[in-house]
């Protein structure tokens, strides 16, 4: 499952924590900007003439990931580190000289360091007060590669040996700027955190270039586009809105579209989380007024709001509100509460009929530990619908209903046919053995699947759709005849589809919400409950493989 979030430097903090710690299986992106100019970071770009980007919130989003992954180890805590020194080439030596740990990433780390000062002349120039030995590691980095952040942070994603990907919105140096309702300019970001004047409130921003003149937006780059597009979620996270996140939603994308619409189009379901507490950008503004500067940028009215406060008025935004238990989000039930939205709230009073091949069990052994988990954590108020066969699931104590769906399993064992119409008899038997016979194939890749479907295999890859379209042609337009799997042929009556099984489910389980869960609602035989959903009243979940069958069951309440 993909999921990206929207972040400043410290303002996902707990998201991300919360998610790591609950669905570690999760594919993460995080999208951030990098115009910090503040303190050492702010330095560190001084070096380099201005033309590197503030690596302040790469490096905590990345060292943030790290200690997640191997927990605050000296490899962090190098990165993490802050000094005061007239001295930086020793105090960094000794300090590196300190540690005991041999790790060979805390080596390269420290060559880096060292190449900065060696090869850098203007690196000796500056005072050293308070400053990250972190912002020098991605600040030499960028320069080394042509000035370039992203680099930099794919350069250190490799070092750090990190899965999460970090992803710029632009690589190119910008400093932003702000201006308030009087029309004052705020020449630096650091200004913009620290402002705290209800007064005369921040209105807009835009973005100084190196050579002096003015951007009044920011780029949006095609890796961030892509990733967007790809996302099956997109969390809006807290942070600091003017400094950190709006200059990321004020750009206009690599392509046809604005940023707006290309947030607007994209397939992902949408979460806009409020800050618990105000910042001081947006000092005196409530979470309905943070909600209506934001819908300037991003399209608030088709997202879903969370927030652990009541200051949003039902009547303007509609918005989830829930206890977090205090000012800050609770990490883990932050988590939780995200993905149970997502799933569109799934609880222990529901009904839940998964597909079977590739949603609960991988495919030819695939997601095994997935597979055996998702096998073990099933609710008890659970159904499968199948279109392989029912004595093929392996499972204990469910009702399988498997051929195509019309045929009830339990234990392997066949109970009964939902509709005697489908069932296959011997004359179009004989006719699809004669086929076989006639094309030179072995009279035994036939089998019998309870009556009501018959496969051919195993056939060669090569020929599958050659002799699929011959059967077309051959048995008419009544049957349904499909290639499955990687060597099979299927072939069933028309009228036998999963529809047939979820119909018997909702008769025997009227009242709860039923779930859906399968990785074919787009084409294929899950298809027929999709294009129903509505009519039958059941809430569909798409899911890729067994990974995001384990996040559904990890959400259900």
């Amino acid at each position: 499952m993909n999921v990206v979030i929207f972040s400043g430097g410290s303002g996902s903090d707990f998201l991300q924590q919360g998610l790591y710690r609950n669905y570690p299986e999760l594919d993460i992106k995080i999208i951030t900007n990098a115009y910090d100019n503040g303190l050492s970071t702010g330095l560190i770009r001084t070096v380099f003439d201005g033309n590197i980007l503030g690596p302040s919130d790469v490096r905590k989003n990345q060292s943030r990931h790290y200690a997640l992954k191997y927990g605050k180890d000296e490899v962090y805590s190098f990165i993490e580190h802050r000094f005061t020194s007239t001295d930086p080439v020793n105090y960094v030596s000794e300090y590196f000289n300190s540690l005991e740990c041999l790790d060979k990433k805390l080596q390269i780390l420290y060559e880096i360091v060292a190449a900065y000062f060696k090869v850098v002349p203007e690196a000796k120039s500056i005072e050293y007060v308070d400053f990250s030995i972190g912002n020098i590691i991605y600040g030499y980095l960028a320069h080394k590669n042509g000035n370039s952040l992203q680099a930099a942070a794919d350069e250190m994603r490799s070092i750090l040996n990190i899965d999460q990907e970090t992803i710029l919105n632009s690589d190119e140096s910008l400093f932003l700027q702000a201006i308030t309702e009087s029309g004052k300019i705020l020449h630096d970001e650091a200004d913009i955190v620290d402002y705290a004047n209800e007064d005369d409130k921040i209105v807009d921003i835009r973005f100084a270039t190196v050579d002096g003149g003015y951007k009044t937006h920011s780029t949006f780059c095609t890796r961030a586009v892509k990733a967007v597009e790809q996302a099956d979620l997109i969390i809006f996270s807290t942070g600091t809105q003017w400094s950190s996140l709006i200059p990321t939603y004020k750009c206009k994308p690599e392509w046809q579209y604005s940023f707006y619409e290309l947030i607007d189009h994209c397939k992902a379901k949408k979460i806009f989380l409020v800050n618990g507490a105000p910042d001081k950008d947006m000092y005196g503004c409530n979470g309905d007024d943070i909600l209506d500067i934001v819908s300037d940028y991003l399209p608030i009215h088709k997202m879903t709001i969370v927030s652990g406060k009541t200051d949003i008025a039902p009547s303007k935004h509609e918005c989830y509100i829930e206890d977090f238990g205090g000012a800050k989000y609770n990490k883990d039930q932050l988590a939780k509460c995200l993905m149970w939205l997502y799933f569109d709230k799934p609880s222990k009073d529901s009904v839940f009929v998964f597909d079977w091949d590739n949603t609960v069990v991988g495919r030819h052994g695939e997601y095994k530990e997935f597979s055996r988990k998702n096998v073990q954590l099933l609710p008890k108020n659970s159904y499968i619908i199948t279109g392989n066969s029912g004595s093929k699931v392996d499972l204990k104590g469910f009702e399988v209903y498997a051929d195509g769906g019309v045929n009830l399993y339990n234990n392997k064992k066949l109970l009964s046919c939902l509709d005697k119409s489908v069932v296959i008899d011997e004359e179009f038997y004989d006719k699809v053995k004669s086929f076989i016979v006639k094309y030179g194939f072995n009279v035994s890749m036939l089998q019998d699947r309870g009556n009501v479907c018959l496969s051919i295999k195993p056939l060669d890859p090569k020929y599958r759709y050659v002799v699929r379209d011959l059967l077309r042609h051959e048995l008419g337009t009544e049957y349904d005849i499909e290639c499955t799997g990687r060597t099979t042929i299927d072939i069933k009556h028309i009228r036998n589809n999963k529809l047939i099984a979820m119909k018997d489910i909702i008769n025997k389980c009227s009242g709860p919400q039923i779930y859906f869960l399968g990785d074919e609602l787009e084409s294929g035989n899950d298809s027929i409950i999709e294009q129903n959903k509505s009519s039958l009243g059941v809430t569909t979940v798409s899911v890729s493989n067994p990974k995001d069958t384990y996040t559904f069951i990890q959400s259900i309440r």
